[in-house]
């Protein structure tokens, strides 16, 4: 590697400036590697270049009090771009994009103070979506192969149309948390104790995940159901898959917004497989599922989710809520405050936050463990409504203060 040589001129620059030093940093055999200044402090100040040893340009920028501010560009060693942004007090602010030697982009991100704005492109949104919309809507035929009789308890079976049509549902809320969902697939053990589960409790008339056998129902049935009621979300009063799963994802009535335990064991990382059952107006999802060996890295899981959210899949009464991955974060406690603020279109947030109508912290081990759950009252989420989410008093698993920062768009 070349040796860096440093020199220092004493220059006076512009008044915005002060008494300036400018600094030249050279690689042994005397080409140039950076130009820039330092004010009195000696902090970088003012513009910024670097070069390449070949002596293109590598990279052009401004920095005030130390910090980027101000256009930013890299090049490859040929000169053609690589990246193209702005920093604002040392902060990403404004489009990114990013380039391949080739000079086709390869991303294309937009940043407010630091915080990505959009995870995923509309576009990419939109099309996944669409896809699993489709796959839902190859349905038909009876609801039952094989009907339930609860007079005889005998679970039936559900057809794999329907089955089918539940997965991707709830594919399309995974997908949007942002947590594994190609991947989850049915298993037949799931469907039959969650088929079981539902059977029997059109049977008892009531929710339970610890029933008690009714009097004719035999020990083998008995022991399949009791595990399906155990193992799964339950739900009664609509008889219909689809409906159950966003009741699940709501999960916001006063018995389950303290945990929102229905929408964290689906929208849980680590499942693999699932499976349904349906009997009446009884549904039943298998969610206890932890079947997936390598959980992709995350920070934490929220819902609505960071960037696009399309308002078919939210509604205004519903919780937020943040799910922290144990493993980089410490138990959240009191001191934690969950904000949300208004947006404007340049992104800058608004001074006084949304009210909230509820607020907790749940450690309970529903999916993710330590949740942090809040509700905003009266929400505007019509397309195009932009919030930030602040959320202060979270420590990393070092002890560290963290503070959590996202957008969510609200969109078609």
């Amino acid at each position: 590697m070349k040796k860096i040589i440093v020199i220092l001129l004493a220059v006076c620059v512009s008044a915005g400036m002060g008494r300036a030093k400018e600094v030249e940093e050279k690689y042994d055999d005397g080409s140039l590697k950076k130009k820039y200044h330092v004010d009195e402090q000696g902090k970088k100040s003012g513009k910024y270049v670097e070069y390449h040893e070949n002596g293109k340009r590598k990279i052009q920028a401004k920095y005030k009090d130390g910090n980027l501010h101000g256009p930013y560009q890299s090049y490859f060693p040929t000169g053609k771009t690589h990246i193209r942004t702005s920093y604002v007090g040392g902060k990403i602010h404004g489009p990114y994009m990013e380039y391949s030697d080739k000079g086709k982009p390869v991303r294309e991100e937009l940043y407010a103070d630091g915080v990505l704005c959009y995870p995923r492109s509309l576009r990419e949104i939109n099309s996944v979506i669409s896809r699993l919309e489709r796959e839902k809507k190859k349905t038909g035929g009876a609801v039952h192969t094989t009907r339930p009789d609860r007079g005889q308890a005998q679970a039936g079976r559900l057809p794999g149309s329907l089955l089918n049509q539940a997965l991707a549902h709830l594919k399309i809320y995974r997908y949007l948390a942002g947590v594994p969902y190609e991947d989850v697939t049915l298993n037949e053990t799931y469907n039959s104790e969650s088929q079981h589960g539902a059977v029997l409790l059109s049977i008892l008339g009531r929710l339970s995940h610890n029933p008690k056998r009714p009097a004719g129902v035999s020990d083998e049935f008995f022991k399949t159901a009791k595990k399906g009621c155990a193992s799964s979300n339950l739900h009664q009063g609509r008889g219909n898959l689809v409906a159950a799963i966003n009741d699940w994802i709501n999960d916001s009535d006063k018995r389950n917004i303290k945990r929102l335990g229905h929408r964290r064991w689906c929208l849980n990382p680590t499942m693999q497989q699932t499976g349904f059952g349906l009997s009446a107006s009884f549904c039943a999802l298998w969610a206890i599922d932890r079947k997936r060996k390598e959980v992709p890295d995350y920070d934490y899981v929220c819902f609505p989710v960071r960037g696009y959210h399309p308002v078919a899949y939210f509604k205004p009464d519903w919780a937020w809520h943040v799910s922290l991955n144990p493993k980089k974060y410490k138990k959240p406690d009191k001191n934690v405050k969950a904000k949300i603020f208004p947006v404007d279109p340049r992104f800058s947030k608004g001074t006084s936050p949304l009210k909230h109508n509820y607020d907790n912290i749940s450690l309970s081990r529903n999916g993710i463990p330590n949740a942090i759950i809040f509700r905003p009252e009266n929400l505007k989420m019509g397309p195009g409504t932009r919030y930030m989410v602040e959320i202060t008093g979270i420590k990393d698993s070092s002890g560290k203060d963290v503070t959590i920062r996202y957008f969510v768009e609200f969109t078609r």
